[in-house]
């Protein structure tokens, strides 16, 4: 996950009890620490029967709930530091009160968490189960019976209620379970049927190990620790690379922007602006970001800090800037041997320009994707206009009509001393 980009949800859902939904969760949440150890992993369970929390339990002391955490007014979940490098929280308790279904995802994009947050959402019906589907940028839904798949229809419409869609819902094969149907035919044909209807399906099937519950079941004990050199290891580890590369990719950022709009996290002015960064493609939700525009194509892009920090290496001007600075890009600027230059420009002191830099980039860069997204234009095909980066600051404060007005100002007058020079 690129620093910025706020927090991944992943919701392991079930369709019904017994299809191993909730050894899923806290054994991927183990692997996916194994895996990337600088990714923060937390994890709570929506299920008050489930004792999966019990697995990174150290035996200090009480641990909060979650329930907790969205009854009162702290900033965030108090997450504590368990076995494997997981943070966790307790499980949810069996007569919590009632939660709104966006409460979860609004609380969640409050908070400046970033990594990845895994929620064992159970199978029972409830409000919690439900906020956890609509905080979900990954559902992950382990399924038995071929007729499972008719239930999947309440699933797929609570995720389609909260802005998502069914390209986050992925459907696993199990045979974690002693129907007769559970069986590899069984799975062939889950699959099958999954295809006639569109629904994404991993490649994994989750097996139904008996060596689960002698070695790898209760405190301190995963399948990672216990069964690591067996096959059913081989199968926690590659859902966990799927999970990854699922991260990797990002929340799709047309939903993510919508769910953010409609919880009141952003204005609606967001709808005009791409807030995936054009340099790395990772949503940008973090508590810093930069925006920029450009005239006369009027496109509007956030930035991440650290993707502006790398593009500007070498251009000579990141020294002479500031992250309370605006900063002016021109483009279509005729370099040596009539190559395509940009010229960057820093605000100085009584209105006049501090610092100048022509640059002349190449292909292997930052800049032609960024000049792709902004202008519509390739390196080479680049024609007068001008970039104007923004002071770093909140996505919400970016684009609240106060800053926007602000910008304004910034754009005429930096476009007019530009002129008089």
């Amino acid at each position: 996950m690129i620093r910025g980009s706020g927090l991944f949800v992943v919701t392991v859902a079930a369709l019904r009890s017994g299809t191993g939904c909730s050894t899923l969760a806290a054994n991927l949440a183990v692997y996916l620490k194994a895996l990337r150890e600088d990714l923060p992993i937390r994890f709570f369970s929506c299920d008050p029967a489930t004792d999966a929390p019990c697995m990174f339990s150290l035996g200090e002391g009480a641990v909060p709930s979650i329930d907790e955490w969205l009854s009162g007014d702290s900033e965030g979940p108090d997450f504590c530091c368990g076995q494997f490098g997981v943070e966790y929280l307790a499980r949810c308790r069996a007569h919590s009160s009632a939660v709104s279904p966006s409460s979860l995802r609004i609380r969640l994009a409050e908070t400046n968490l970033t990594g990845l947050l895994l929620i064992d959402a159970g199978a029972d019906p409830s409000d919690m189960r439900h906020a956890a589907l609509w905080a979900a940028d990954l559902v992950l839904v382990p399924c038995v019976q071929r007729k499972d798949f008719l239930r999947m229809r309440e699933l797929r419409r609570s995720v389609q209620e909260g802005g998502g869609n069914d390209q986050r819902i992925w459907l696993l094969p199990s045979t974690f379970s002693a129907s007769e149907s559970a069986t590899a035919a069984g799975c062939q044909l889950l699959r099958l049927i999954a295809d006639e209807c569109g629904q994404s399906v991993t490649d994994s099937v989750l097996p139904d190990d008996v060596n689960i519950y002698r070695k790898a079941d209760g405190e301190g004990r995963s399948i990672l620790t216990r069964l690591h050199n067996t096959a059913t290891g081989d199968i926690f580890r590659s859902l966990a690379e799927f999970v990854l590369s699922r991260v990797a990719v990002g929340p799709e950022e047309s939903c993510r922007k919508q769910r953010m709009i409609d919880d009141g996290l952003l204005p609606q002015r967001a709808r005009r602006v791409v807030m995936a960064c054009p340099l790395c493609g990772g949503f940008v939700a973090g508590p810093d970001a930069y925006y920029l525009e450009s005239r006369p194509w009027r496109r509007r892009v956030l930035l991440h800090p650290d993707c502006l920090a790398v593009l500007l290496k070498g251009s000579g001007i990141a020294e002479f800037w500031s992250r309370d600075a605006s900063l002016l890009i021109e483009t279509g600027v005729e370099g040596e041997g009539r190559r395509v230059a940009l010229r960057l420009s820093v605000p100085g002191t009584d209105g006049l320009f501090g610092e100048q830099r022509t640059v002349c980039p190449d292909e292997t860069s930052l800049w032609p994707p960024l000049l792709r997204t902004v202008t519509g234009l390739e390196l080479n095909e680049q024609r007068p206009g001008f970039l104007l980066v923004s002071a770093c600051g909140t996505v919400a404060e970016l684009l609240s009509p106060a800053a926007r007005r602000r910008f304004a100002v910034t754009w005429r007058d930096d476009i007019r001393e530009l002129h008089r020079l």
